[in-house]
């Protein structure tokens, strides 16, 4: 019975989580030492104190409510802000229940610091040895008093129930193991994290059964490492960690009776006896898996943030820069058309009309750069099929854009196969326009573009080809990317939004855009668009 009490005694002072008993008034009645540690009071300060003293905000009221009510019930746990003795604020996460003890309605409450990890030393030797004193000092005044005796033994029995309620309803993984390793007690919460029941594990196994076969191999190669040191037994692989102290706060990996794994945060240090000589080992166990989860939605929110960062700075660096250039143009020729008044100066009068016409259709397309990739971004690019003529589609986008070619510039057209198709006209003639858009801007004078279109029951392709200046190699990885202006490309005006947004249109088409460059020799970009694999609804918003 004595060695249980000391152990259940240990378990309690030395749990990885703050553990307080108040009274269905909210006073505190007795904390352990992580919760003092965790709040920075000594032994006594907290004696005197209302549970409102330690965290912001009225939690004494639903402590009091449910020490009200008739059955017992625990708590779901939650997050509130606990004050410490210097008055500085901190996140915890707070689980109560109410129980009776000896006739006494009371509260205990789960304390854990969630902003950092939790972090405990404590010297088992040193707390050994003050347990060993306590002992000894109440032995003596056992022997003096049989009033004493009454009054030590109550305390006694009041303790045992408390730590049975402390163990039983403890959040953690908590485990006691002797010193071959063979577990002597099992917590409520350990078979909810592992899912072996105390039955089937108690006096039975050690905890290389929960480990995962990786951590253990990994844990061998470090001893080796470290202290050269050629480990092939798993517990003794363990047990020599927790004999250098090495186990605290060691995230690793369990893996369930249902074979899932759960990452944990680890703790397990040694239990010694009087002679100095380890006689157990008592581990608790955190699942931190929910955690993690946390910690990596966080991370890629982060990297998310950034990223659109990074986008809006381009977009306003190359919106800044190509809507100067069409504005001056416009602006100066309206200027100078307004300077030729007489009829001999029609001329020069259209010459600059010209260019204002040409200006405002290159930034109408700026625009319309701008809007369709945020359009792509929301997922509102919506499809309308209808049957239309190709052919003619695309011959009355290559003469609406005759106006646009270089001199010497002209389109060569062919189609082949059947010209009615059944696809959304305005997505086919925006990929279109982008595409010669291009092929005008990077060509030079006196130089073919090819448009090539050819329609069976299996695809759709349509191909344009230029003489122009051609693609690198290394450009070509991110050719597709926003915003991105391959490298001889630089001085010619565009937003590098052209061909991410043609791919976009033609996965949306159930297509993909591919091409082909080379450096001064021109370039090829074919949209192939399949017919057969995917059906596509009117009016679907992407």
């Amino acid at each position: 019975m004595s060695i249980i009490k000391n152990q259940l005694e240990i378990l309690y002072q030395e749990a990885s989580i703050g553990i307080l008993l108040v009274n269905q008034k909210g006073d505190i009645m007795d904390g352990n030492k992580y919760l003092k540690n965790l709040f920075g009071y000594k032994d006594d300060e907290l004696n005197n104190l209302n549970i409102d003293s330690l965290v912001e905000g009225k939690i004494n009221e639903k402590l009091c409510f449910l020490a009200e009510t008739k059955e017992d019930s625990r708590n779901e746990p939650f997050e509130i802000t606990g004050i410490k003795k210097d008055r500085t604020r901190f996140p915890i996460g707070v689980t109560f229940s109410r129980h009776n003890i000896n006739n006494q309605k009371q509260i205990l409450l789960f304390i854990h610091d969630v902003s950092l990890k939790m972090k405990e030393k404590h010297n088992i030797e040193t707390l050994y040895s003050e347990l060993e004193k306590k002992i000894e000092n109440r032995t003596l005044e056992l022997e003096k008093t049989l009033e004493i005796v009454s009054i030590i033994h109550e305390k006694l029995e009041f303790t045992l129930a408390r730590q049975k309620v402390i163990l039983g309803n403890a959040p953690i993984m908590i485990v006691l193991l002797d010193e071959e390793g063979i577990i002597q007690f099992f917590n409520p919460a350990a078979t909810k994290l592992t899912g072996y029941t105390e039955e089937e594990i108690i006096y039975k196994y050690s905890p290389v059964i929960f480990h995962d076969k990786e951590d253990l191999e990994k844990c061998k190669e470090e001893l080796n490492e470290k202290y050269n040191l050629s480990i092939t037994d798993d517990w003794i692989a363990i047990k020599t960690k927790a004999d250098k102290n090495e186990i605290r706060e060691l995230e690793c990996r369990f893996i369930k009776k249902n074979k899932k794994p759960v990452d944990i945060l680890l703790t397990m240090t040694p239990i010694f006896d009087n002679k100095k000589k380890v006689s157990g080992y008592v581990a608790a166990a955190l699942n931190i898996g929910e955690r993690k989860k946390w910690e990596s939605n966080l991370m890629n929110a982060l990297d998310k943030e950034k990223k659109l960062g990074e986008l809006k700075s381009n977009f306003i660096s190359i919106a800044s820069h190509e809507f100067r250039t069409p504005l001056s143009t416009i602006l100066s020729s309206a200027y100078l058309t307004e300077k030729y008044k007489l009829t001999s100066e029609q001329s020069n009068r259209e010459k600059h009309l010209h260019r204002i016409v040409n200006a405002t259709s290159n930034l109408s397309n700026i625009l319309n750069d701008f809007l369709s990739v945020g359009k792509i971004d929301e997922g509102k690019i919506s499809l309308n099929f209808s049957n239309f003529n190709l052919k003619e589609t695309i011959e009355g986008i290559t003469n609406d854009m005759t106006s646009l070619l270089k001199e010497g510039q002209h389109f060569e057209y062919n189609h082949m196969g059947t010209q009615l198709v059944f696809l959304d006209d305005t997505l086919v003639k925006n990929i279109l326009i982008n595409l010669l858009s291009n092929a005008i801007k990077f060509s030079p004078e006196f130089s073919p573009i090819s448009i090539i279109s050819k329609s069976n029951d299996s695809f759709i392709k349509i191909a344009v080809t230029d003489k122009g200046i051609g693609i690198s190699t290394k450009d070509q990885e991110h050719l597709m990317d926003r915003f991105y202006r391959a490298s001889n490309a630089i001085n010619i005006s565009g937003t590098g939004l052209g061909l991410h947004i043609v791919s976009k249109y033609a996965e949306r088409l159930n297509g993909k855009l591919a091409f082909e460059s080379q450096i001064n020799k021109g370039s090829t970009f074919t949209v192939l668009i399949n017919k057969k694999t995917k059906k596509h609804e009117n009016n679907s918003t992407y």
